[in-house]
């Protein structure tokens, strides 16, 4: 026997001795052993290399596709236009990007801002759309290009981050290259991710398979305790800075997987019992850290009632296999069907026929497998979580579901259940990646060269159902700064800390993207950064807020009995300045006539000085 074959037994028997003696959980993983023992060093070293090569060249290619498939129509225009349809949210996150470091800079609190609903302010640690993380993470962006190219570069960023991340883990859980890249492009490039395209907190989902990859390295026990307990502290705080319901809604997941992993692996309960204690490490790590955000909002009072109607905003199941107009196929088809799943900025659950067959295969073949059983139970609950508390079938109401009870607890009744198919994608994206990896690229794939390619075809067919729609152009919405702004003859006519009103009012205008393209250079006596319920309370109260909130809301128009409460409105709260385009007067002149003000017209925006009292 020669010498390269001795090597070859013993190399081969000391592997077997290495997976027989560890705990091995996820039993998915399948190594085809002749590969490894006819490698040689030198072999192994090449093809290592080669594997860095493809894995740098997989970002790049993930990091193109995600501008070619949110940003494409914004070309180069990064500072002039904004990812996703016109809608005022996406405004929101612009504002609060350069809110942070324009606090910090001049030794403001950060966590309470008074440039908006002036002179009372408002809370902006528990806002939803306060991210001071992302602010952080784009701050030299913010510095250089401002906070309109840092929005369009996170969602660019951060998509992709999300589909390289769950490369990672579907490639160490598979050792498949392929599968890596299949499951990354279904949870990063998900049907969830362009329907949330206007919600930048709820967009960045990078953390969930980085946090997951953490927690399976360090049960293989590739990585060491303290570490892991600082790394996993260190993506919770920063999953909280990004967006505090994606935090809540993580917990939730650790927690209800955790669970349906002690049922389908009571033998691992010790070893579970100390990850646990380790996890539970990390949580305290991220409490400390995040001490003054939850100080702050524990101050000022965390809502005890829902923002939104958790009803409303709940997955139809129909959605599943239905598709709606974010996706391509079927986007006009389905139309009328699709218009009874609610809100279209929330209907994010279509997962298409061949996805949801890939994973029922894999399900029925390797439910002997425990690994499978996880996930597959995992991916049930939470299919049944983001139906909400009611079950809807196309717009109609039948009987309560397991939600219910959950939305009843506090913190999670603020939570919409539509946004929990985050959770579905992921483990979804797993499931589809296992199966890549046993059926397409594993040593058990089919040999059978038509079997095969059929196996490819689904797999093809699975990534064109979520395709998004993109015709006529990936969505933007372009600035349109006016002229009285980007000149900079606001200031003849806006002293410095100013309060101002601006209408279209709060929600329904851009009033906060002109004030942030002045960098704070007055206050506004409205503002749009959370919902109505933190809204403070002394502007609720006045009859004239909603009235102005005409845009959206069916009201009667304003007339001259509402000048009173428009005056007061005026008085109360300290307005210097009422803005407005000409194309606004015939709404506001019933009020605006009465204040005997002649406005100074400046290309189509009117200004009146309000007199000081």
């Amino acid at each position: 026997m020669s010498v390269r074959n001795k090597k070859a037994i013993f190399l081969s028997k000391f592997l077997s001795f290495h997976m027989s003696s560890n705990e091995q959980i996820f039993d998915t993983v399948e190594v085809e052993d002749s590969r490894i023992v006819a490698s040689s060093s030198t072999g192994n070293g090449a093809k290592n290399t080669r594997v860095r090569y493809a894995t740098l060249a997989l970002c790049i290619f993930y990091l193109l596709l995600s501008y070619l498939l949110f940003a494409f129509s914004i070309g180069l225009n990064l500072t002039t236009r904004y990812i996703g349809q016109f809608s005022h949210d996406q405004i929101q996150y612009i504002w609060t990007l350069n809110w942070w470091p324009y606090a910090v800079s001049h030794q403001i609190n950060p966590l309470f801002s008074t440039s908006i609903w002036h002179p009372y302010g408002t809370d902006i640690s528990f806002a939803p759309a306060s991210v001071p993380g992302a602010s952080l993470i784009a701050l030299p962006i913010t510095l250089i290009l401002g906070p309109v190219a840092s929005y369009n570069l996170l969602i660019i960023g951060g998509n992709a981050l999300s589909a390289f991340l769950t490369f990672l883990i579907t490639k160490y859980l598979t050792k498949s290259f392929t599968a890596g890249v299949i499951a990354g492009l279904l949870f990063g490039f998900s049907t969830y991710q362009f329907v949330q395209e206007i919600h930048l907190h709820m967009e960045l989902t990078f953390l969930i398979p980085l946090i997951a990859f953490l927690c399976v390295l360090y049960w293989d026990e590739k990585i060491q305790r303290i570490a892991f307990i600082i790394l996993v502290g260190s993506c919770l705080t920063l999953q909280y800075l990004f967006a505090i319901e994606i935090f809540v809604t993580l917990a939730l997941f650790i927690g209800i997987s955790a669970i349906i992993f002690m049922l389908v692996y009571p033998e691992h309960f010790k070893k579970f019992m100390h990850f646990f204690l380790n996890l539970s490490g990390a949580y305290a790590l991220c409490t400390l850290l995040l001490s003054p955000f939850i100080y702050a909002a524990l101050k000022n009072g965390i809502p005890t009632k829902p923002f939104n109607p958790a009803a409303f905003f709940s997955i139809d199941p129909l959605n599943f296999i239905i598709p709606t107009p974010a996706t391509y196929l079927g986007a006009h088809v389905f139309s009328q069907l699709s218009s009874t799943f609610g809100s279209r900025f929330e209907t994010s659950g279509y997962l298409g026929i061949p996805a949801l067959a890939i994973i029922c295969l894999y399900t029925i073949q390797y439910w002997h497998e425990k690994m499978t059983r996880f996930l597959f139970l995992t991916f049930l609950c939470f299919m049944l979580f983001s139906l909400g508390p009611t079950l809807h079938i196309a717009g109609h109401a039948s009987f309560p579901l397991p939600e219910y009870l959950i939305n009843k607890l506090p913190v999670i009744s603020q939570l919409l259940p539509a946004r929990l198919t985050v959770y579905v994608f992921f483990v979804a994206s797993l499931l589809i990646g296992l199966w890549a990896g046993k059926n397409i690229t594993g040593w058990r794939a089919s040999k059978n060269g038509f079997t095969q390619f059929l196996k490819y075809i689904l797999v093809v067919l699975a990534l064109i159902c979520i395709f998004p729609n993109v015709r006529g152009g990936t969505a933007y919405t372009d600035t349109h700064i006016p002229y009285f702004f980007t000149s900079g003859v606001y200031k003849q006519y806006i002293r410095r800390g100013d309060n101002v009103l601006y209408i279209p009012y709060a929600s329904d205008g851009d009033s906060m993207l002109y004030q942030e393209y002045t960098n704070m250079y007055f206050n506004l006596a409205e503002g749009y950064v959370t919902t109505w319920t933190l809204t403070p309370k002394i502007f609720l109260q006045n009859p004239i807020t909603t009235k102005l909130l005409y845009k959206y809301l069916t009201k009667p128009p304003l007339t001259s009995h509402d000048f009173n409460a428009f005056k007061k409105y005026l008085q109360d709260f300290k307005v210097n300045e009422v803005i407005f385009p000409q194309s606004e007067y015939a709404h506001l002149q019933p009020i605006v006539s009465r204040l005997h003000i002649i406005p100074v017209n400046i290309k189509g925006i009117l200004v009146y000085k309000i007199p000081e009292a």
